[in-house]
């Protein structure tokens, strides 16, 4: 299971695939996988819940530079392109986006997991 963030982060790899953004380890993207991987830790009463999660944006533009100047993981994957490289990213990450979501101003939807457990 891909994260909504990292589906439009990996557009870079678009400009230059051996700069592939940071994804969450296969162990923590999924329900089950979590629940485990904290049991192994020492938790018990392990309770792993799929939240429903919207993400309003105004514009695609808008969105897309927050990514740009704010997600740790896209600053650092793409600190080493110049400018022109930017800007097509940028605007391949807007493409992506209209994929997820048509419209502007929109909701792109996720799930986001969250859990409990005992120490």
């Amino acid at each position: 299971m891909l994260t909504l963030t990292h589906i439009i982060l990996r557009t870079i790899t678009k400009i230059d695939p051996a700069r592939s953004p940071p994804s969450i380890p296969e162990d923590w993207a999924k329900a089950g996988n979590l629940a485990a991987q904290l049991e192994i830790a020492g938790y018990c009463d392990v309770e792993v819940h799929e939240v429903p999660v919207d993400i309003p944006f105004r514009s695609y533009a808008s969105f897309v530079d927050v990514m740009m100047t704010r997600v740790t993981q896209m600053m650092t994957a793409s600190q080493v392109l110049d400018e022109g490289q930017k800007t097509l990213l940028k605007g391949l990450m807007m493409e992506e986006m209209r994929g997820l979501c048509p419209t502007e101003p929109g909701v792109l939807k996720a799930v986001s997991l969250v859990a409990i457990g005992v120490k």
